[in-house]
């Protein structure tokens, strides 16, 4: 994925083409006498899981805990299988799922992000007394999970996995003098405030990209040559990387840390990835979040996420959900505006609209870049768990009533 600089000069090239068939073409020998074609062989798999497997910081630790595995019929299914086998792991694949399918003719959705799309997962996990379920997308860049707890399957979210992996990966570090004096954690405009409140205790940096990773991507390059190291990238749609000679979400990456957590919490403190996830809530704050794409489809649909994106630019409400606004993040022009000053946003031009409420809580408005559909998050925190549900929801829905208002 190109960055929009990238993308531009892209897009300017290819509008000075007139005649696609006076394009210069060579043939795959010639590229291949020229050094201009590299045929991969399977040593970039070996060299591939190395690197994954590189990212572990107790290999020599027991693996009790039975694992289901799917990769919801996608690409995942060989590498891995292999790299939770070869790093020691008890996994079961969810078998039916294994087959290369371009209709993903077992699931509703092959999204690790729908909770439907671990069904079958459950029923094997169910079978076999499984303590973790995970699932990778069909392209094996995006890894939910599932996590039993007090005999039952809870589903997490990418806020809440990624909370999870930063706090094992920093503290484990930490413990085993691994860390650097310098690192950043790279998160989007629209992840939960958890994972940046848990690296910034242990001193580090956060950045925020607008979403889409390919701005973590070129966040890690940017900081080579620097005395900074990269630690770690998410955003709440169940993308993550560790290590950055993947300059992409990478499921596998995700999947070895989580199992490796998900045993160490278990070996070492008898405790659930989802007690682990009420542990950070009690020490940084109880943090709720909801994602909300209102379906517009059609030119109709199309006109009226413009009308509605052009009212939030041009409008500021002053208090939603009892909560005065404190900041407006406007993308598109490129500024941040409090009631006393205005600010750079930093950021490329992009149609997303934020808002800071004075307790911290925001919610976010951008068009989908894929589906014809206007996506509303909302986050914020409370001293419980059923207060932050409360307040997110009633933030959620006064957004929803201010947007339906919209003609």
């Amino acid at each position: 994925q190109y960055t929009p600089q990238y993308a531009t000069e892209i897009v300017a090239l290819v509008n000075k083409t007139t005649d696609v068939f006076r394009i210069p073409t060579k043939t795959l020998e010639e590229l291949r006498l020229q050094g201009l074609l590299e045929v991969l062989d399977e040593t970039i798999d070996t060299d591939y899981l190395a690197m994954v497997k590189s990212i572990q910081l107790h290999p020599e630790i027991q693996k009790p805990l039975k694992i289901v595995f799917t990769p919801l019929h996608g690409t995942s299914a060989v590498l891995g299988q292999r790299l939770l086998k070869e790093t020691g792991y008890d996994v079961t694949p969810v078998e039916s799922q294994l087959v290369p399918d371009p209709f993903f003719s077992t699931v509703t959705s092959p999204n690790p992000e729908n909770p439907k799309a671990f069904e079958l997962a459950r029923a094997l996990g169910d079978k076999i007394g499984a303590e973790l379920l995970i699932a990778t997308d069909p392209d094996a860049d995006r890894l939910g999970i599932v996590v039993k707890d007090s005999g039952d399957y809870h589903y997490l979210s990418g806020n809440q996995t990624g909370a999870i992996l930063i706090y094992y990966l920093l503290s484990e570090k930490k413990r085993l003098g691994l860390l650097p004096k310098k690192g950043v954690v790279f998160n989007t405009i629209v992840t939960s405030e958890l994972g940046a409140k848990i690296a910034r205790s242990f001193g580090f940096e956060v950045v925020s990209t607008l979403t889409g990773f390919k701005f973590i991507g070129e966040q890690a390059r940017l900081l080579e040559g620097t005395d900074k190291k990269f630690l770690f990238g998410y955003e709440e749609s169940f993308g993550y990387v560790v290590n950055d000679a993947v300059r992409d979400k990478d499921a596998l990456q995700a999947m070895l840390l989580a199992s490796e957590a998900a045993n160490f919490y278990h070996l070492s403190e008898g405790k659930t990835l989802v007690q682990k996830l009420m542990d950070l809530y009690q020490e940084f704050g109880f943090h709720s979040e909801r994602l909300e794409s209102i379906e517009l489809v059609g030119l109709d649909g199309k006109k009226r996420i413009n009308r509605i994106m052009a009212y939030f630019h041009a409008h500021t409400p002053t208090v939603v959900a009892s909560i005065r606004i404190k900041s407006k993040a406007d993308y598109l022009k490129g500024v941040i505006q409090t009631a006393s000053e205005e600010s750079p946003t930093g950021y490329p031009s992009s149609d997303v609209v934020k808002y800071t409420l004075e307790d911290d809580s925001w919610f976010v408005l951008r068009p989908s870049g894929t589906e014809p559909k206007l996506k509303v998050y909302v986050a914020g925190s409370a001293e419980s768990l059923a207060k932050a549900n409360q307040k997110t929801q009633a933030i959620l829905l006064e957004v929803k009533a201010m947007i339906d208002a919209i003609d």
